[in-house]
């Protein structure tokens, strides 16, 4: 304890020794203070004007806590008040208002005249302050004159706009007032004559009408849309045409009352609003249709509906046409196909299906291809009546679609037929009947389709049984074996004479025949001999002609590897695209055009603007090249 005053005493009185050194540098000095002050021109002494000081310093007044200014009873006021209200300086300037009369009247008053005695420069700086507020005044004077003249002229527009709007609703009053007029004037008419009634018929009533709301229509169109007059007029008129219509057999008598109903399509479809002028369709023309195509049969007699679609197509709706097709027709012909039997040959000559389905495919459309092709895939190829039943449809179907329905009916049968038939050495013993019901099928099947099955099916044994014939014997005279390929040929349906893959198998058979000739007489040669030189590979059949002829020559490149290395220099694609076939011949892809080959003549043909045209190898890439750049 006692250790602790001792160390507390030390303390103090080391901090009293601290305090005593404090300001010891400003002993010989005024301080920074007084520097300041002389710099601020003060020189020192009292406070004041005439540094008189002051004796009483300024004590504040006690007030209560919480006490403000005026509160409770105190009555202390600033002087800022009075000191606004006694010094004239601080008072605002009064203005009075006076006319040009009493600032003459004033003047007058002046018992003598003022001269102002004020120096030039000072008198000019005032007369520039003046000009100044004067420009000032001015300008915004004729700114505020400029925005009154706008506003006068927009407002005179408006008047004139005004004015135009009361006289448009001026006139559209009184239009509106005619078109009442002329509707209650209507109204009184049709009561008086009676119409609906049966004290007028129905189409001179209909006539009537239709004249009052066409000259409605021309004299007010607008008013005609805007007021909806064709509700009006079908209100006066569907009653009139539901009598008129009510016995009418439209498959006996189908020009009747296309006059009147052209007459009113204008009337009440105006402006392409369709809705009245199909319910009056429908209330009557539809309804007389359905009426009386209950009993009409579609197989035995489609002129009737025929001639109505004929001549009533232009004046029904699209949507009452399509009511009609597929509620009447399409059922009953529907129901009509399911019904014919292609196997049962009464039908062929009694009731072909072409007579009475062709009349309504420009009609129906795509519509019936679907069971048509149903049905015709149900026939029978070597019916008699197969050909003549087939060959109206040819030019219905696409290509692609007949195409497709010849390779699932009839190619079948036609290269069954190919394969077990006999062709014989001679021609005299040849039986013809199989191979010209085959050449009967050219006409209907696709070119190229039967191209292919007379190559691989037939030519092929055909040079074959030649090529047996020639080196069987060597005392055949030549004058047989014209005979034996003139008859081949005159078999041939001229549809396949013309085209160039049947033409390349005849030449085979004709160089043949000249090449055995040509051994026979010249060299002598025996019918061993002979089958050696002869002697037919399908495979190879053109090269071993060709080595024939010319031992020693080099084989010439096929034309397939001549276009195929080419396409490789130049780094284009070259391929078949398969099931792509014309006139018999393979169609390739060289780059993005598409050509045939022609081994036979080594020709190049390539398709341009929809046309086969011959081409060069340069020319090849120039068309890929110009195909690029579209």
């Amino acid at each position: 304890m006692e250790e602790a005053m001792r160390m507390k005493k030390r303390r103090k009185r080391n901090h009293h020794d601290h305090d005593e050194g404090i300001g010891a540098f400003e002993k010989h000095t005024r301080g920074i203070g007084m520097k300041l002050l002389e710099k601020m021109k003060y020189k020192g002494g009292g406070l004041g004007k005439y540094e008189q000081g002051i004796i009483t310093p300024v004590l504040p007044k006690l007030r209560s806590k919480n006490q403000g200014l005026g509160f409770n009873d105190s009555n202390e006021e600033t002087d800022t008040d009075c000191i606004f209200q006694n010094n004239p300086a601080r008072r605002g300037e009064n203005y009075i208002t006076i006319t040009m009369d009493d600032y003459f009247l004033l003047e007058k008053q002046l018992d003598c005249k003022v001269i102002d005695i004020m120096p030039m420069p000072e008198l000019q700086h005032n007369l520039r302050l003046i000009i100044g507020q004067i420009e000032v005044d001015v300008e915004r004077i004729d700114e505020e004159l400029s925005n009154e003249r706008d506003t006068a002229v927009g407002l005179q527009e408006e008047i004139d706009k005004l004015r135009i709007g009361v006289g448009r609703q001026k006139q559209e009053l009184d239009e509106s007032e005619q078109i009442l007029g002329a509707l209650f004037s209507l109204e009184n008419e049709y009561n008086l004559l009676g119409l609906g009634k049966g004290k007028l018929t129905d189409h001179l009533g209909l006539d009537m009408l239709a004249k009052c709301f066409e000259k409605l229509q021309m004299q007010y169109p607008n008013y005609y849309k805007m007021y909806d007059l064709s509700c009006i007029a079908s209100s006066y008129a569907l009653p009139l045409f539901i009598t008129m219509f009510q016995s009418w057999d439209p498959l006996q008598s189908p020009e009747y009352g296309r006059e009147v109903v052209s007459l009113w399509k204008n009337l009440l479809q105006y402006d392409q609003n369709q809705y009245y002028y199909s319910q009056l369709v429908t209330q009557t023309v539809l309804l007389a249709v359905s009426n009386y195509s209950s009993t009409w049969d579609i197989v035995r007699q489609p002129e009737p509906m025929l001639r109505f679609l004929d001549l009533w197509e232009n004046l029904l709706p699209s949507s009452i046409l399509d009511i009609i097709l597929d509620t009447i027709v399409v059922p009953k012909l529907s129901s009509a196909i399911d019904t014919w039997n292609p196997r049962y040959q009464r039908n062929y000559i009694d009731d072909p299906i072409h007579l009475w389905v062709h009349p309504w495919l420009p009609i129906l459309g795509q519509k019936l291809h679907s069971k048509i092709w149903e049905k015709l895939s149900e026939f029978d190829p070597c019916d008699k009546f197969a050909i003549t039943m087939l060959s109206p449809w040819k030019a219905v179907f696409d290509p692609v679609s007949w195409e497709h329905l010849m390779h699932r009916c009839v190619v079948p049968t036609l290269q069954l037929a190919l394969q077990g038939f006999l062709i014989n050495p001679a021609i005299a013993n040849q039986k013809w009947d199989q191979f010209d019901w085959v050449m009967s099928w050219a006409s209907v099947i696709p070119i190229h389709v039967m191209v292919d099955l007379l190559v691989k099916f037939f030519f092929t044994r055909w040079l074959l049984v030649l090529s047996d014939r020639l080196c069987s014997n060597c005392k055949l005279e030549a004058e047989e074996v014209i005979n034996w390929y003139r008859g081949w040929k005159a078999h041939l349906a001229p549809e396949l004479l013309a085209n160039q893959s049947i033409r390349h198998q005849l030449s085979l058979g004709l160089h043949m025949m000249n090449k055995a000739a040509q051994l026979i007489l010249k060299d002598g040669i025996s019918s061993q001999g002979l089958k050696e030189k002869l002697s037919y590979d399908p495979t190879t059949s053109e090269q071993r002609l060709h080595k024939g002829q010319s031992g020693a020559a080099k084989p010439k490149m096929p034309l397939r590897q001549v276009i195929e290395a080419h396409a490789q220099r130049h780094n284009l694609p070259f391929k078949p695209k398969f099931g792509r076939m014309h006139d018999g011949q393979q169609i390739y892809a060289f780059g993005n055009i598409s050509i045939k080959l022609d081994p036979v003549n080594d020709y190049v043909y390539a398709l341009k603007d929809q046309a086969w045209s011959l081409a060069s190898l340069s020319g090849l890439v120039k068309m890929h090249n110009h195909s690029l750049t579209r």
